[in-house]
């Protein structure tokens, strides 16, 4: 990541409860903030990811949203 970014889903209707999104998201060499926004879970926080590191999350589909299932 070379800024802050916003991931917005558009969930396709074929989508089945417990399918898997994985994130991941390296940052240069300042910390960068991800927002999830539709598409995840209302209760989802920012992410941020500490300069020069890999960052790395899975979201699994309830039928309604993805949710954090590694915090």
């Amino acid at each position: 990541l070379t800024g802050a970014v916003t991931i917005n889903l558009t969930l396709d209707a074929q989508l089945t409860t417990g399918a898997k999104l994985y994130l991941k998201a390296t940052a240069d060499t300042t910390n960068r903030i991800i927002t999830l926004g539709t598409g995840f879970d209302t209760a989802a926080t920012d992410i941020t990811v500490t300069a020069s590191t890999c960052f790395c999350r899975t979201f699994v589909y309830d039928g309604t949203t993805f949710v954090a299932c590694n915090q």
